[in-house]
């Protein structure tokens, strides 16, 4: 009996130091995850800026013309 109480002890005092580096391990997955995920859509917005400013957006938009002098029926 006493000897399954202290095995018992011993594993809930290995169990506190695992858990505690797990769940830093995991914030520190989660941290790597949103930055990976921070750089990607930066690299998205610095294109459609890009793309915006040189101008090549514009070029295919049709120009506004003057109303036709067509007859109303």
């Amino acid at each position: 009996m006493p000897l399954s109480i202290v095995t018992a002890l011993v594993r809930n005092l290995i169990k506190v130091p695992a858990v505690v580096l797990r769940n830093r391990m995991a914030k520190d997955a989660e941290v790597l995850a949103l930055r990976h995920e921070n750089a990607v859509l930066r690299r998205q917005i610095a294109r459609v800026r890009c793309a915006s400013c040189s101008g090549t957006g514009m070029r295919n938009t049709p120009t506004p013309s003057t109303p036709s002098s067509q007859p109303t029926t």
